[in-house]
């Protein structure tokens, strides 16, 4: 223990080498630090060493590596820029208009049949009243502003009222007068047989039949309020 710098006595300072050297030696267990003065401060110097050690291990010991992909995430991330929510501004509600509702005209009451059937018996009576006086100004009333005139084997021709009755002023003549007449309610048709018309082209048999339906003010077919006009001229 000589050579080591170390005396029975008590403590003397160490160099470097030998204190080393004494580390070395009891760190192979070829000297026990029990037996020699330094060993408490001994002790506590291996022990700072020990912790120095590990530390400088923990130091020197390579990181753990990253996950796969966690650069290129990171790197994603960071290029990445984040979005600021674009605030629109609330558009205005507009408050609708008020619609008011039309009032529906109220409908047309039908004509009530004995109505209709009275008025057929009228216009019937007018027709015979104004040929037997051969004064045509009576069915002017009763003819439609177009009326269809049809001779049998020469076709037909459609004629304003003033034009229609001309053309039964030609052919009239004394004795004229309504044979018979039947109103069809099917087809709301009134049809008048007259005989005894004078034997003019194109009449052959001297025979003029009436069709007449219902019209409205307009001049349309109106079988609901509408009145009897002559609109049909046939001549035989």
């Amino acid at each position: 223990s000589g050579s080591l710098g170390l005396a029975a006595g008590g403590p003397q300072r160490l160099d470097p080498g030998s204190l080393s050297l004494l580390l070395l030696l009891a760190y192979n267990g070829f000297v026990s630090l029990d037996r020699i003065p330094q060993a408490r401060w001994l002790w506590s110097l291996v022990a700072v060493l020990a912790l120095a050690g590990c530390q400088a291990d923990q130091l020197l010991a390579p990181a753990t590596p990253p996950p796969p992909g966690a650069a290129a995430t990171a790197a994603r991330a960071a290029a990445t820029p984040i979005p600021t929510p674009i605030r629109t501004p609330a558009l205005a509600v507009q408050p609708s208009p008020v619609r008011v509702a039309s009032v529906p005209s109220p409908a047309a009451s039908p004509v009530p049949p004995e109505q209709v059937a009275r008025e057929a018996e009228t216009v019937v009576a007018s027709i015979g009243r104004a040929l037997a006086s051969q004064n045509l100004a009576q069915l002017e009333p009763i003819l439609l502003d177009e009326v269809a005139v049809a001779a049998q084997g020469s076709g037909g021709e459609t004629m304003p009222r003033e034009k229609a009755r001309t053309w039964l002023a030609e052919r009239l003549g004394p004795g004229i007068k309504v044979e018979q007449w039947r109103r069809v309610e099917l087809y709301d048709l009134v049809e008048v047989v007259t005989e005894r018309w004078p034997q003019r082209a194109p009449l052959s048999d001297g025979r003029i039949t009436f069709n007449l339906h219902r019209f409205n003010s307009r001049g349309q077919q109106d079988g609901v309020q509408g009145e009897w006009k002559i609109d049909v001229i046939i001549a035989e």
